[in-house]
């Protein structure tokens, strides 16, 4: 059985990030100014290892007792926040993905969680992937002019 580590986690259009690739070099630590995106970067990433299954996110907040609003699914697809609201208000989709590292020389593993919000309103459809090779290989993202290509 492969071990792996977690080597990139990259973030589409999901809540604060519009397109961000985060190398992690050893250890997953972040650091930054509050309302930076350090719990929103934990949160895909426990929704793209549980597969969506039973994910709180934020779940930090039920501890001192506060829930901010837009700490859901639907809220990360719309990229919603409390201080410029609802940025997706339209159709949208948001990815989050992760490249795993085998500790013992083997190819890597990408995996990640897709969304849609067809607007507002619907329900939300949910896919994931698991693709060997690196994440960089895996076009989450169609070139605009593609015809029947979501954006």
């Amino acid at each position: 059985m492969a071990l792996y580590r977690l080597k990139t986690v990259r973030l589409v259009n999901f809540h604060n990030f519009v397109d961000h690739t985060i190398a992690v070099l050893g250890h997953l630590f972040l650091v930054g100014d509050n309302a930076s995106g350090k719990t929103t970067v934990l949160d895909a990433v426990q929704w793209v290892l549980s597969g969506g299954q039973d994910l709180e996110f934020n779940a930090a907040a039920r501890v001192s007792g506060s829930r901010e609003e837009g700490r859901t699914l639907h809220g990360a697809v719309q990229r919603r926040d409390s201080e410029r609201g609802v940025i997706n208000t339209a159709r949208a989709i948001t990815y989050a993905a992760l490249e795993l590292e085998d500790e013992e020389g083997g190819p890597a593993l990408s995996i990640g969680m897709g969304a849609e919000l067809a607007h507002p309103e619907a329900q939300i459809a949910t896919w994931g992937f698991v693709r060997e090779g690196p994440l960089s290989e895996v076009q989450l993202l169609v070139p605009a002019g593609v015809p029947g290509a979501l954006q």
